[in-house]
């Protein structure tokens, strides 16, 4: 029986030197039906002319300037439901991913007929064997989203698969029929929060969202935004949050959202930032 038919959709950003290794670690995958678009945010550090060059077969989209996130990825997702894809995987431009990714998401998905989007297992690229996400979770009565697992060793304590609150944008592989129904990500979002919220609308249509420890990659993380613990990334995350939690929380919500928010920010924020960044 063919494979389902798997569109990858690689958004890149002057990330010209992660792009080609991830592009590199794609073309080792071991699934036979699949094809890669990459779109190109407006870079400016040749990334287009050097996919052009090394990767012939790869479809590039060029932007005429940095739409962000959720509209870049729309525009290739835009191109790509011209066609007919059984599936679209949404992956950065800065991941390595390991060759069975895709047979043992497709695999995985299977098993789950509710389910609508899936992840796999993601670790930090610069360290070995620390997770990065292992699941997603939100707290609306805290106004808390969180990777579960996040810099934990992998001892094996997170595979098994089962339903997760979200997928992380990073590595989300989604049915493209879902994906029509969506519309893509919300653009309201200025970065950050857009993969937890089509989660979300997801699970308003019935489709689940799953995580699959099967399927493995790793993260260079936020390369485009200064590293993980940038203060601009950290800004951001905090603005896209609330308005995430400004849709979908509940009017009785607010109150423990906002204890919350100022016991992170004022202590437990610093104090995880500081310890993380010195020791």
């Amino acid at each position: 029986m063919k494979e389902p038919a798997v569109t990858v959709i690689v958004l890149n950003w002057n990330g010209r030197e992660l792009l080609l290794q991830c592009l590199e670690s794609l073309n080792r995958l071991d699934y036979s039906n699949y094809s890669i678009l990459v779109v190109d945010n407006g870079s400016s550090d040749g990334s287009a002319a050097a996919v052009r060059e090394a990767y012939s077969h790869v479809q590039l989209l060029t932007l005429p300037e940095n739409l962000g996130y959720a509209r870049g990825n729309n525009a290739g997702l835009s191109e790509v439901l011209r066609g007919n894809p059984d599936w679209i995987m949404f992956l950065n431009n800065d991941t390595e991913v390991d060759p069975q990714l895709l047979t043992n998401l497709i695999t995985g998905a299977d098993r789950y007929p509710d389910g609508g989007i899936f992840g796999p297992k993601i670790y930090y690229g610069d360290v070995e064997n620390l997770l990065w996400y292992a699941g997603g979770r939100v707290s609306l009565p805290l106004g808390r989203i969180d990777h579960r697992g996040i810099r934990e060793p992998d001892q094996g304590q997170y595979d098994i698969p089962g339903p997760t609150d979200f997928v992380s944008g990073c590595c989300l592989l989604a049915k493209a029929d879902l994906m029509r129904q969506l519309g893509g990500f919300d653009t309201v979002y200025p970065m950050y929060v857009e993969d937890v919220d089509l989660c979300y609308r997801a699970g308003r249509l019935g489709a689940l969202c799953y995580y699959l420890p099967e399927g493995k990659l790793w993260h260079h993380l936020s390369s485009s935004m200064g590293g993980e613990l940038s203060l601009r990334k950290v800004r951001l995350k905090w603005r896209s949050s609330m308005r995430f939690f400004r849709r979908f929380a509940q009017p009785y919500h607010w109150g423990s959202i906002l204890l919350y928010q100022l016991l992170y920010f004022g202590i437990l924020g610093p104090a995880r930032y500081i310890r993380r960044k010195w020791l």
